[in-house]
């Protein structure tokens, strides 16, 4: 027999926790076996005050921007009014870095489900932006891929260390978690544990109790890089200090949907973290006119795609792979040179028609865990509406003509090529594809050749489109991004790389 998911909210100014009639059996999450978090070291943490028709309930939360913040969706379920702390690591309210606000905007997951807690994720939009202090800070990513078993994590919250302590603490409590294979999990819960959930526990029982349930659970990822990999979602019926796992709703999992209503060319990008996109190739290309900067995928040993446009008249193409940064120290970094490429046979630099080509190494490489090709091609054409993600190295504004030193990244929508037409009128064949996100997120110069690609499983990604062209009103303008779709060459590239 499996136990139940317990999920207890904390009801606020109460002795007890009260079991709560239909889906509020109890939130919650044990920072048990913690330490206690010193000024500043926690600066996305949020602490909300929940006023619902039943009572007054307790959660946490992550900031995500100046206007949102992320917590569990069973924590907003009935939400009437919401009082969000921000600034402080101690629920004193005389702290001089507290922030405090009240709002009644939020969105829960579509799909939630308040009796299986799938997809027990929500979002809180504060009615004015906040300004950001040493105190109070977002988180620096959302995963690019999906985590991974065994992975050091750490959780943190005000809620109850102890079975027997039903109070709030006054300062944060955070520990240290590694978490568990799904499979192991549901010798625990059986069934109830969903793909998108994920187990976690310390090695003497740490984890998450009530009053702790939406915060959120985060990976560092460099110095001082914070990635929000997670978010306090459930606990055993056997409670807190049992040595059953604590459960989290995985973000990975979410985060177009939270950046297609938060908001995040490469406007608006996130800054990638090492091996993030291992397919990723920097290219410098001269030619007789002068040395030019693109994008490239990995496909093979032995050959990478970008755009036509990147290699037509070229004379020698210098590569990196392995680094996300294109500072020639890092030691996952290597280095090849090559005059071998081919340029599409119907390649049009007036038109970008057929805007892709092929460079052939010398050598062939070695993969390392920073060095692997995209997984697939596509073996049908590009869905509109589909949820992608492209990145490289190129500007960041218009104002700044710079090169970014590490590779950024961004969430983006493809749109009909009826609607894109709308922009650029006729240049828009079928073999290319339009993309922008809610905020006018997508690629800038420098990002020419780089991939588009879409996740079709845990740690698979699918080159569907190559970075070509953008708005002569500029990159920050309205106007979306062009890429090629990859799907009417697939053939071509096969016979050409052996890719398959």
């Amino acid at each position: 027999m499996f136990l139940p998911l317990i999920f207890c909210l904390c009801l606020t100014l109460s002795v007890g926790l009260p079991q709560q009639k239909d889906s509020r059996n109890g939130i919650g999450s044990r920072i048990i076996g913690g330490q206690t978090a010193f000024a500043g070291q926690f600066p996305f943490l949020a602490a909300l005050n929940i006023h619902t028709s039943d009572g007054l309930y307790f959660c946490g939360g992550a900031l995500l921007t100046t206007s949102w913040l992320a917590t569990s969706g069973h924590c907003l379920d009935g939400a009437i009014l919401i009082n969000v702390q921000l600034g402080s690591n101690s629920l004193d309210p005389n702290d001089s870095n507290l922030l405090k606000l009240t709002t009644d905007s939020y969105l829960i997951h579509p799909e939630y489900d308040p009796l299986t807690l799938a997809n027990d994720i929500g979002l809180v939009e504060f009615r004015l932006p906040i300004t950001y202090t040493d105190y109070i800070k977002p988180i620096n990513m959302l995963p690019g891929a999906p985590l991974s078993d065994r992975s050091p994590l750490i959780t943190m919250g005000w809620g109850q260390i102890s079975d027997e302590d039903a109070g709030l603490q006054n300062r944060i409590q955070y520990v240290s978690v590694v978490t568990l294979p799904n499979a192991e999990c549901k010798l625990v819960y059986g069934n109830q544990i969903f793909d998108t959930m994920v187990c976690a526990e310390g090695n003497y029982n740490e984890g998450t109790c009530y009053g702790d349930t939406g915060g959120p659970l985060i990976q560092y990822v460099s110095r001082g890089q914070v990635m929000l990999v997670a978010i306090s979602s459930f606990i055993s019926q056997n409670g807190c200090e049992s040595t059953d796992p604590s459960g989290y709703t995985r973000t990975f999992d979410y985060t177009a949907w939270i950046r297609n209503n938060t908001g995040s060319r490469i406007i608006g990008g996130q800054t990638a973290y090492a091996s993030q996109f291992p397919f990723i190739a920097a290219l410098n290309v001269h030619t007789s006119d002068g040395l030019y900067f693109c994008g490239g995928a990995l496909l093979t040993r032995s050959w990478l795609a970008t755009s036509g446009q990147c290699v037509d008249g070229a004379i020698l193409i210098n590569i990196q792979l392995g680094s996300n940064s294109l500072d020639a120290d890092d030691p996952n970094v290597i280095k090849l040179t090559t005059d071998s490429y081919l340029l599409h046979p119907d390649y049009d630099p007036l038109t970008l028609a057929n805007d892709i080509g092929l460079v052939e190494f010398r050598l062939p490489i070695t993969y390392t865990d920073y060095i692997k090709p995209v997984n697939l091609l596509p073996a049908a054409t590009l869905s509109d509406r589909s949820s992608l993600v492209t990145m490289g190295w190129g500007q960041i504004s218009d104002e700044d003509g710079e090169l970014q030193d590490r590779i950024q990244y961004v969430s983006v929508v493809s749109i009909p090529n009826v609607e894109c037409k709308l922009v650029y009128g006729n240049q828009i064949f079928d073999t290319m594809v339009c993309a922008e996100g809610n905020y006018n997120e997508g690629t800038c110069y420098g990002d020419t050749g780089g991939p588009l690609i879409q996740y079709v499983s845990r740690g698979q990604f699918m080159l569907v489109g190559i970075s070509s062209f953008i708005s002569q009103n500029g990159c920050e303008s309205t106007d979306p991004s062009g890429y090629t779709r990859t799907f009417d060459y697939v053939a071509w590239i096969k016979n050409n790389t052996g890719f398959f």
